[in-house]
């Protein structure tokens, strides 16, 4: 394991510019890192699925609100009726 540098002590009191450098490259090459890094990738993934599923949950209830009750409604043209198709940015 790599010694760490200034344990337990200020380090911003006691670091150079180059001792920083030194410590940020150790750090990057720690497998522990690594694990952190990936760990909070995944969670950030699974908190913004989840904010993807709120959104969708709250446009089908828009969606059922305003009659349109299922997947077929959409494909006969509902939206079109209500006026809310294709976005005109699209074409």
């Amino acid at each position: 394991m790599a010694k760490r540098l200034n344990k337990g002590k200020k380090q911003a009191d006691l670091l150079t510019d180059q001792d920083i450098e030194r410590e940020i490259e150790r750090l990057r090459n720690s497998e522990a890192v690594k694990l952190a890094q990936a760990e909070q990738r995944y969670k950030y993934r699974r908190r913004q699925y989840c904010y993807q599923l709120r959104w969708m949950e709250n446009r089908g209830e828009q969606l059922m609100a305003m009659g349109i009750n299922s997947v077929e409604d959409i494909e006969n043209g509902a939206l079109d009726r209500l006026g809310i198709g294709a976005d005109p940015d699209d074409e």
